[in-house]
């Protein structure tokens, strides 16, 4: 049975200590909960090895998280503090490893990766740095720079772009999805809609009314487009990148490529 987490934003956990208390235990069972032994193995050496280097903070982030692993799913950390050594372990990690300061620095200007890690992510170690950061998001209110994702999106178009025009199949797929979810980052969080994992960012845009950014996305991930669909998937994208955001900061949402 797939495994899913059973709740949403967590920020409010922060609010007293028994409350940041509680999320860490729960936090902890549902990093392990339903995942296959080899998850679960890297998940306990990883947590293990940051709390042996000194790290502060441990939170694992994304698809693993969010109990929505698809084949290309890595398995995402974020670390105060250290690094630890992962040569030896079997499966694709990808760590970012922050000092406490610039945590509450990034967290206070409304830093993306760190809110999810904050609202959605699994805390499965902290001295008392993650659950400061997040206070600091309820005390402060504030929230991600959707303009900032729109900017990554162009970037990562004119990228797509290129690649697409090598021929290299695999290559432009991957930076396609890339540019995808970058534009879907950008249209949630003007909507004032936090982005989840990337597996539940169709059935996010969706909701919203986009059922052609919904589907390509959803194709990039769970498919193998082939060069013809990856072109048609690029100028969905360029189409909305021209859209201007209507009032009140809301997104246009495209539906024709």
């Amino acid at each position: 049975m797939e495994h899913r987490r059973p709740y949403g934003d967590l920020l409010g956990r922060s609010r007293t200590e028994e409350g940041w208390d509680r999320r860490l235990t729960t936090d902890v069972e549902e990093a392990l909960a339903g995942q296959d032994r080899r998850v679960r193995n890297v998940v306990e050496a990883v947590v293990s090895r940051s709390v042996a280097v000194g790290s502060e903070g441990v939170a694992l982030m994304g698809s693993t998280a969010r109990g929505r692993r698809t084949p290309i799913s890595d398995i995402d950390f974020l670390v105060v503090g250290s690094r630890p050594g992962l040569d030896d372990l079997p499966m694709e990690i990808d760590i970012r490893a922050l000092h406490r300061d610039e945590v509450l620095r990034r967290v206070r200007s409304g830093d993306e990766y760190l809110q999810w890690a904050l609202r959605f992510g699994c805390i499965v170690h902290d001295t008392g740095v993650l659950r400061q950061a997040a206070q600091a998001v309820l005390r402060t209110g504030s929230w991600p720079d959707a303009e900032r994702k729109r900017g990554h999106a162009q970037t990562l178009l004119g990228l797509a772009t290129r690649i697409l025009g090598s021929g290299d199949r695999e290559a432009a797929e991957e930076s396609v999805r890339a540019c995808l979810t970058a534009l879907v980052h950008w249209i949630l969080l003007a909507n004032q809609v936090f982005p989840l994992s990337r597996d539940e960012l169709s059935d996010q845009i969706l909701e919203l009314g986009s059922f052609d950014l919904a589907a390509a996305l959803h194709r990039s991930i769970h498919s193998e487009p082939d060069l013809d669909e990856l072109e048609t998937m690029l100028r969905l994208v360029r189409h909305a990148i021209e859209l201007t955001p209507g009032r009140a900061g809301r997104a246009a949402l495209p539906n024709a490529a």
